[in-house]
């Protein structure tokens, strides 16, 4: 069930993650801001470090220290070279993609207990979370990603030498897809459909609605068993959703805008399993001048 955390990670630091602006549009390849931070494993750190990276290579360094069950919350300047080298790697690496992030896969040897490295992507109605589990001893990452993974382990930033021209990987295949979309159009009433669907073909979906009173208090909640999918349903959704989302990053908005918003709306979130590598899309679909590619419209109809 780790999408389940990443979608509520991602619904908790969305706010503080993205700039304050309003521009008539925004092209996908400019993000709003990019946060990069590495999780604990076995061993629990007394501090989380969180850097925050926005379009002018502006870099904030978020620091919340855990001690005697107690958090604080501070900051610290970033050095601009370091904040220049951030602004390069994350920007190769999850904006243009013109550097790989993973080359070779050697075996699928797993280590437990190790942390990860996140990368979440912020860009006007759609975020996109880059996790990397750091107990793979047999994964080969690009030196990019090797920088960016010293450096928030280390929080020291290795000679800004020239990077070497490598290939990605070609091998990663998708283990499972799961799909969550959120109704909340209705004041009264909030619809959750959760699908996942693996690569052997196992398919399961649940709903849960939640009813509401005129103060926004939670009065009632029903939940469905899990079920299986329509054969009809399953044919449709599990072919467009490996194709379209083997691709780093999917096709998925077209024409990204600050445009009008609806009080409440729907929202999906896709969290896609690459073992090696996961990636989860956040998409807010309450903004009503986003365009989206048609494969991920008609993912959105057959969802619905």
């Amino acid at each position: 069930m780790k999408w389940l955390y990443r979608i509520l990670f991602l619904l908790l630091v969305t706010a503080s993650c993205r700039q304050p602006k309003v521009t008539p549009a925004v092209k996908v390849h400019q993000p709003d801001s990019i946060a990069v931070y590495q999780t604990s494993g076995f061993l629990l750190s007394s501090e989380h470090h969180t850097w925050i990276i926005y379009p002018d290579s502006t870099v904030r360094h978020r620091i919340v220290g855990r001690f005697a069950g107690r958090d604080s919350v501070g900051e610290q300047p970033v050095p601009k070279r370091v904040a220049r080298q951030l602004y390069a790697l994350t920007r190769q690496l999850f904006v243009t993609h013109e550097t790989p992030d993973i080359v070779r896969v050697k075996t699928e040897a797993v280590e437990t207990d190790q942390p990860y490295l996140t990368v979440d992507v912020y860009d006007g109605a759609q975020s996109i979370a880059y996790d990397y589990y750091l107990g793979y001893p047999d994964v080969v990452y690009s030196q990019a990603l090797q920088r960016l993974m010293k450096f928030a382990t280390t929080q020291k930033m290795p000679a800004d030498t020239p990077l070497p021209q490598e290939s990605a990987v070609d091998t990663l295949a998708i283990k499972s897809v799961s799909i969550n979309m959120t109704d909340a159009r209705m004041p009264s009433r909030q619809i959750d459909k959760t699908l996942e669907i693996d690569s052997e073909g196992k398919h399961t979906a649940i709903n849960d609605t939640v009813w509401y009173d005129k103060d926004g208090n939670e009065t009632a909640m029903r939940s469905s068993d899990w079920h299986p999918l329509s054969h009809a349903k399953w044919y449709k959704i599990q072919p467009l959703a490996f194709s379209m989302f083997k691709k780093i990053p999917a096709d998925v908005v077209r024409r990204n805008v600050y445009g009008r918003k609806k009080k409440k709306g729907s929202s999906c979130h896709i969290f896609v399993d690459f073992e090696q590598r996961s990636v989860a899309y956040h998409m807010d679909l309450s903004h009503q001048d986003v365009v989206y590619s048609a494969d991920f419209q008609r993912l959105l109809d057959y969802l619905r």
